[in-house]
């Protein structure tokens, strides 16, 4: 059996503007399926209020699904699944609905990509007599697509869908040379090889803030990065909210401006629905030729053999159910400033199906030149984003809503092209 993932929106949902859900605003998406339909899974990209008793009602081409709520979850957006029957979908055009019984929109969001536009989503403010496209969110304020996808398993031939290649930064870019001779960060990063250096910076961007947890995401930017989360203040003085994968993204753009290749890998080790993730950083290492997994949120790494290990590495041991073969150390053990999150994880980590069994490599490093593909809100919510290239099977791939999957190691592993590698500082 083949199958296809149908979708047409990048997964850039803003965390507060999302679609609300009554029994007076639905949403309406419609799919074109290419293919001759078997059985199909229908994932949706919900918001479930913790106090909600009512269920959301699901109608696939006018057939009734039911999603119903969990009282006592927490709030946030995250991903549900429905299976559908074979007989449901049809080829061409398939229409689904969300409504719910609730007279206001506080029962369920349903999240909204608004930088998409291909015309396939609208909402009806009148129960289904008239539908509007272009003006979507609860306030009617918002172009895009609803974050509604669908896999499809089929006798059809498919062609999978072509791993894209990964996009590596300019090392001369004029802001990343500004970072460096600005910070003066080479003076303050200290050692006489790679791996050293990566400690010292890592170090380095551990200590440089604590995490916050307000309403206002900090934007990828590296100055404003470190600006809003050093105060813990966002440009109107609201609460910040910085996390692991801040760590990791400060680290690669310092990492970068030292002249190491730098990228960002995605941890999901429950199904991208218990908010466990985590975000990490791997560096290429010349002198061992081989890419290195660092976590700048704790300063932290693993460890086989005493040989650090990268992140294809780490994945393979974990599914082997090998995971504590690993010895997750503190770069600094005398640390004393580190929080209780270190020991979390090392625990999970020492699991032997453990923490890193489903990785996803942010397919770019070019957080210099090309500031438009910054993540949007990545953390606040499940994983939506398609950015990433997943370490996984793709004949049976754990998340089924991301498009590229692989299995081939060799496809993550190899150096970085020549002509981008610079020494960086020797101190």
């Amino acid at each position: 059996m083949n199958h296809r993932l149908f979708l047409n929106e990048k997964g850039r949902t803003i965390h507060a503007r999302n679609e609300g859900i009554s029994k007076w605003s639905w949403a309406r998406k419609i799919i074109n399926v290419d293919v001759k339909p078997d059985s199909a899974c229908l994932f949706l990209y919900l918001g479930r209020i913790p106090i909600n008793e009512i269920p959301l009602q699901v109608e696939v081409n006018a057939h009734p699904f039911e999603v119903k709520p969990e009282l006592g979850r927490l709030a946030g957006m995250s991903w549900v699944e429905l299976d559908l029957p074979p007989g449901v979908l049809s080829p061409g055009e398939n229409e689904i609905i969300l409504k719910t019984e609730s007279d206001a929109m506080d029962s369920w969001l349903l999240g909204l990509d608004p930088s998409a536009s291909a015309g396939t989503s609208s909402k009806s403010p009148d129960q289904g007599k008239r539908w509007i496209a272009g003006h979507l969110g609860w306030d009617y304020s918002l172009p895009g697509e609803y974050i509604i996808r669908l896999w499809v398993e089929t006798q059809d031939h498919v062609e999978p869908p072509r791993i894209p290649r990964f996009q590596w930064e300019n090392m001369n870019h004029p802001k990343l040379t500004y970072l460096r001779e600005s910070s003066g960060i080479e003076k303050i990063v200290k050692g006489k090889d790679t791996i050293a250096r990566a400690k010292s910076l890592s170090g380095r961007i551990s200590r440089g803030w604590r995490v916050g947890t307000g309403t206002t995401y900090c934007p990828w930017e590296v100055f404003t990065l470190h600006s809003w989360a050093k105060a813990n203040k966002g440009n109107l003085g609201e609460p910040a909210n910085h996390m692991c994968v801040h760590y990791s993204v400060e680290f690669a753009h310092y990492a970068l401006a030292l002249g190491m290749q730098t990228r960002c890998w995605a941890i999901a080790p429950s199904g991208l629905l218990k908010g466990d993730g985590h975000f990490v950083s791997e560096v290429w290492i010349p002198e061992m030729k081989k890419w290195v997994l660092f976590d700048p949120r704790l300063d932290a790494m693993g460890y086989r053999d005493d040989i650090p290990p990268g992140a294809t590495e780490i994945s393979d041991l974990c599914n082997a159910g090998r995971g504590a073969e690993i010895d997750w150390r503190l770069n600094d053990p005398d640390r004393e400033d580190i929080d209780v999150f270190y020991h979390i994880v090392r625990s999970r980590l020492r699991m032997p199906v453990s923490y890193f069994r489903r990785m996803g490599l942010l397919n770019y490093n070019t957080f210099f030149s090309s500031p438009e593909k910054m993540m949007v809100e990545h953390g606040m919510g499940g994983y939506r984003q398609i950015d990433f290239v997943w370490y996984d099977d793709p004949e049976n791939p754990q998340y089924r809503f991301f498009p590229y999957v692989t299995g081939d190691a060799d496809c993550f592993n190899t150096p970085p092209p020549a002509g981008l590698r610079k020494e960086g500082n020797k101190k």
